[in-house]
């Protein structure tokens, strides 16, 4: 019945919805990644940066750095 509703087997949901929450954390605060993957559900932050990348294409760090993530603020005070 999940998988009707929304297309993908309920696994590969999870995986996209913390994955695209990784994302928007990676961008708005300067918590590490593993910080991140940890908060977003993720035990094994290098799993965590495996999963980020089958969805978004790149590493976290990348996306971080090409989205001008809050950490970026940091580094230039």
């Amino acid at each position: 019945m999940f998988q009707q509703h929304v297309q993908t087997s309920p696994a590969r949901y999870l995986r996209a919805q913390r994955a695209h929450r990784m994302a928007e954390l990676l961008i708005s605060t300067t918590d590490s990644i593993e910080t991140i993957a940890r908060h977003v559900g993720w035990s094994d932050p290098a799993h965590a940066s495996r999963a980020f990348r089958s969805i978004h294409g790149v590493s976290p760090q990348h996306y971080r750095r090409t989205h001008g993530g809050a950490a970026l603020v940091r580094a230039d005070s």
